[in-house]
């Protein structure tokens, strides 16, 4: 079945109305749960695979059930026109059956030609209902990507301003107390916001490109792709002699089967050289144009997802600062106890290691205080040493607990606000859920069958 629907010229759409019509008639003869339940499993995947088209599950499993009340109606063989003259008094006639049924007929054409011309019609209510509920796909779902990016530039254009000035009240500040290291991730992170807009005209730009090259490659891909079909039809009929000669014990058959191979072979080289000549350096060109527009989107995507993660990291570290501060009193607790036994004093600094994990950015704490709990681990008489560690960690601390207080009072507001003003924009991939205007975009957007092909 699917050899002799790959065969047909005309893609998807040939291979779709032979099908509804082979259902059509079967519907004459078959109960509809015999035709649901053994026809619709061949044909579907086969349709289902069609990149041309890329049509859902849904709008096909409409359309064969509409084609197939459709044939239950149609005479002179339709179940339910065999129902009705069952029950209708012997003074009605069967062709008066039959031209009462025809309104009908004609309605179901109609609704045939309305879904299959507007597949959003079916498409989309099942969407929102997924896209709205409480198990919908995060933002970040890459199913959502490109409706996503095509909402997120509207937004763009109508709310940026409002993240605009906050960025820049933020870069008006004096943020030479945070340390250097720390001051780097900072502003690359909120140029990472500044620069998104331009990031995703880019992506526009690369778009346009993709489309006006697509229109011309299109043709010729499509060309290309059924040559290359009749030769992968060649190729398993040589795979199939090939097997009948391994079983084979007659000599002769055998060389028949081997005349056959050869004679296939031939036939393949011919089909090749009818490649078109323009095709590699066509190929190439969009595959070049694919890469970069590929490129564009992940540029944006992983600028704005490390600025998010960036800021929220430093949100974090703010809001975190007052149980920070609480930790303090554990490098005296620490020098106190010093001279206690060896197990002793390292559970203490093993435990007051673990209180800092809750936070962000303190590997430099850490790091000293683990060096003073594997010097007490191997030797008594270095206690000295580790106290000098314990010091060093307190100093880091200390300096940590000062620009963090003072970046809590400056910044903290201000990269809230941030965040809460890029929700449709730059930080839109990062929020949990779709709000209902984000569903209400994208069940539209996916509704429609997009065509896919020219990836493969």
């Amino acid at each position: 079945v699917k050899d002799f629907l790959s065969s047909l010229p005309g893609g998807f759409w040939t291979q779709f109305i032979v099908v509804m019509a082979v259902i059509f008639i079967l519907g004459f003869f078959l109960d509809f749960i015999e035709i649901a339940i053994v026809v619709v499993p061949i044909v579907a995947p086969i349709l289902l695979a069609e990149t041309s088209a890329n049509v859902t599950a849904v709008w096909l499993g409409v359309m064969i059930a509409v084609n197939m009340q459709t044939s239950f109606l149609t005479p002179p063989f339709g179940f339910s026109l065999f129902y009705l003259r069952g029950v209708a008094p012997k003074s009605i006639k069967t062709t008066e059956i039959w031209r009462g049924a025809s309104v009908f007929i004609i309605l179901q054409l109609a609704g045939l030609g309305v879904v299959g011309y507007f597949p959003q019609l079916v498409n989309y209510l099942p969407l929102r209902s997924y896209y709205s509920s409480e198990v919908a796909p995060p933002p970040l779902n890459p199913k959502l990507q490109d409706c996503l990016l095509d909402y997120t530039y509207e937004k763009y254009n109508n709310n940026f301003y409002q993240s605009t000035n906050l960025i820049d009240e933020i870069n008006s500040y004096n943020l030479n107390f945070i340390p250097k290291s720390s001051l780097k991730k900072f502003n690359q992170s909120i140029a990472g916001f500044k620069l998104s807009k331009n990031l995703l005209e880019e992506i526009k730009i690369s778009e346009k490109e993709f489309n006006q090259f697509s229109v011309k490659y299109k043709i010729l891909h499509s060309e290309v792709r059924k040559i290359d079909r009749k030769i992968i039809r060649e190729i398993s009929k040589i795979e199939k002699f090939k097997k009948e000669i391994r079983l084979e014990i007659n000599d002769q058959e055998i060389e028949l089967l081997e005349n056959k191979i050869k004679n296939i072979e031939k036939n393949i080289e011919e089909i090749t050289y009818t490649i078109p000549s323009s095709w590699k350096d066509e190929k190439q060109k969009f595959d070049n144009i694919l890469k970069k527009f590929n490129k564009s989107k992940i540029d944006y995507n992983r600028t704005v997802d490390n600025s998010y993660n960036e800021t929220v990291n430093f949100i974090k570290m703010f809001q975190n600062i007052d149980k920070l501060i609480l930790l303090n009193e554990g490098f005296d607790k620490i020098i106190k106890n010093i001279n206690l036994e060896n197990d002793q004093i390292e559970k203490i600094l093993k435990d007051f290691e673990k209180g800092f994990n809750k936070f962000n950015n303190v590997s430099d704490i850490k790091k000293p205080i683990k060096k003073a709990r594997k010097l007490i681990k191997k030797n008594f008489d270095k206690k000295n040493d580790a106290i000098k560690y314990i010091l060093d960690a307190k100093n880091i601390f200390l300096l940590e607990i000062s620009w963090r207080l003072e970046g809590k009072e400056i910044l903290l507001n201000d990269l809230i606000k941030l965040l809460e003003s890029g929700k449709e924009t730059f930080a839109l991939r990062k929020q949990d859920k779709l709000n209902r205007e984000q569903a209400l975009y994208l069940s539209s957007c996916r509704s429609t069958h997009r065509d896919i092909s020219l990836y493969f």
